[in-house]
């Protein structure tokens, strides 16, 4: 039995909609059917759900990374 998952639609923007577009084949020999304002809001909204990840660090200019870096011939 396969379960599918809720339909995810944030405010006006239905997020499986968008995906189905960019997915269609036949629509990647047209253009295609999504606004700018959507890729917009898309964008936005994966970055937000990526900030919220708790290994995704903010870090400020200039960085000092130390490690062992090997020579490999």
């Amino acid at each position: 039995m396969v379960t599918r998952r809720k339909s995810f639609v944030y405010g006006q923007l239905d997020v499986d909609s968008i995906i189905c577009r960019l997915t269609q084949q036949e629509h990647w020999k047209h253009t295609l059917d999504v606004t700018e304002h959507e890729i917009k809001m898309v964008c936005t909204l994966a970055r937000q759900i990526f900030l919220q990840q708790p290994m995704l660090l903010e870090l400020n200019a200039p960085l000092k990374i130390a490690g062992l870096f090997l020579a490999l011939k």
